[in-house]
């Protein structure tokens, strides 16, 4: 079960992203793409599970699992996550199981899920083992922990989010930034800020499966109804979006809804 990003951010969301999303008879979504299209007029689209080129036959069940769960564009269900646990290698059974008793919780409400810390933590762990078994992960190094801090140093940038909507007086001039994101809406909600390779279009890399056309990208800390995200970067001369991706109630990515924003730093 897959984290974030655009590209390989909106292929690998954020924290849970892909294990969020959707009702009660829709829920756990591996995917932030939609068929709904952003403002921008570009259809994001899922990133599929990388399969390794040899993978252990003792694990061959699991990762076809984790191919499935990864690689669809629909909302996969409750019993779709019972399903991948069933195959799961025995590492994984306490993660997964984390996520499941998550949702019990949250009466099948995944967007609950995502705001949920040990869920988020477990998320990881299950990302950790499908990409050491499978090879199914980010082929780029991990962020730095320290993008999700305030940097005091930094240009602070305060960022209102709510239901589809950053409201914030955004950056022209190069420099260091914290977007510190305050969640007033009533779904969690996460910053991705990329830069666009020299050249790019933006509907371009929504529609693109990999890397292509981005230069730059960054992730928040996912911030739950009332809380509070952070995003701490060097922001250099180019062409610059910030999104969220986390799939609302009908499956479709905040950005699709409106939650996108771009900006130019000269």
């Amino acid at each position: 079960m897959r984290p974030r990003t655009i590209p390989a951010l909106l292929g690998a969301l954020l924290i849970v992203a892909s294990a969020c999303g959707g009702d009660d008879t829709d829920t756990a979504s591996t995917a932030v793409a939609a068929s709904t299209t952003p403002p921008a007029e570009a259809a994001p689209v899922s990133t599929p599970a990388s399969p390794r080129a040899t993978i252990d036959p003792a694990d061959a069940e699991f990762c076809a699992a984790v191919a499935a769960i990864n690689g669809t564009e629909a909302l996969p269900t409750v019993d779709d996550v019972l399903a991948y646990q069933a195959v799961a290698p025995a590492e994984v059974q306490e993660p997964v199981q984390v996520v499941l008793d998550a949702l019990a919780a949250a009466d099948g409400d995944f967007m609950a899920v995502f705001a949920d810390e040990a869920a988020g933590a477990a998320l990881e762990q299950i990302t950790a083992v499908e990409e050491r078994r499978c090879g199914s992960g980010d082929e780029g190094p991990p962020q730095d922990p320290m993008v999700t801090v305030i940097d005091e140093a930094a240009t602070r940038v305060d960022v209102v989010a709510s239901e589809y909507a950053f409201d914030a007086d955004l950056p022209s001039d190069p420099g260091r930034y914290s977007f510190v994101m305050s969640n007033e809406g009533a779904e969690p909600h996460v910053m991705i800020l990329l830069r666009l390779a020299d050249g790019a279009a933006l509907d371009d890399v929504l529609q693109s499966t990999g890397d292509e056309g981005v230069a730059e990208q960054y992730e928040s800390s996912p911030a739950a109804p009332g809380g509070e995200g952070v995003l701490s970067a060097d922001l250099g001369t180019g062409n610059w979006v910030l999104l969220c991706p986390i799939p609302g109630p009908t499956g479709a990515p905040h950005l699709a809804d409106g939650m996108l924003r771009e900006f130019s730093i000269d």
